[in-house]
Formats: structure tokens, C-alpha cells, sequence
């Protein structure tokens, strides 16, 4: 099936919107708790002109892990869009990090 450009954007609205925002909230409320330094944002760059350099952006929605300091060097996410998976990979690149509160 081929679909117009529209129409894939009304796809990839729905899908954000629907399932991953919700999710997307519920890892902020929860990193603002156990990680106070660390930053759960969402942008949308459609609507926003952003310097992405070293970012490999092929698709919307794509999820990049920054590192302090390694604003050019982002991570990109590829797991599953549930909670679980998300505060997981968090978990395990600020560990790699040492950017970690260790009192979860």
C-alpha cells in the first residue's frame, strides 16, 4: 500500500500521539523523580529548526539518547516503545555514562 504524504503523517501523528506520547510522559514523571539531571524532551522537527548534526534522522518518530557533553554524538534508540524498554536503555547508558544517581 502507498501512501501519500498526508496521509503518513496523519500515520505518524497517530502513532506519537496515541501510543508513544503517553509512554513518552509517563518515563518523564519517572526520570524527574529518580534522575533529577536528566532531561526527557520531545521535539518536533517539523515544526522546529533544530541542529541536529550527527544524528542519523530517517524517520519520525526517532529517539536519541545525548550524553552530557556530546551534543554532536547521539545515541539512537531501536527498542520497543513501551516504558519498561525505555527507562532501561535510560538505566543502562547513564550508567555507561557515570551520570547516574545510584540511589534508584
Amino acid at each position: 500500500i502507498l501512501l501519500s504524504p498526508l496521509h503518513l503523517l496523519t500515520h505518524i501523528t497517530f502513532l506519537f500521539t496515541f501510543i508513544i506520547a503517553p509512554v513518552w510522559e509517563q518515563l518523564g514523571a519517572k526520570m524527574k523523580t529518580t534522575q533529577p539531571s536528566l532531561t526527557v524532551a520531545k521535539i518536533d522537527l517539523t515544526a522546529n529548526d533544530v541542529d541536529i548534526t550527527g544524528a542519523n534522522v530517517e524517520g519520525f518518530p526517532t529517539i536519541l539518547f545525548y550524553p552530557r557533553g556530546q551534543k554532536y554524538k547521539p545515541v539512537l534508540y531501536s527498542g520497543a516503545r513501551d516504558l519498561q524498554s525505555f527507562e532501561s536503555f535510560l538505566v543502562s547508558k547513564l550508567k555507561s555514562h557515570s551520570f547516574m544517581n545510584t540511589e534508584l
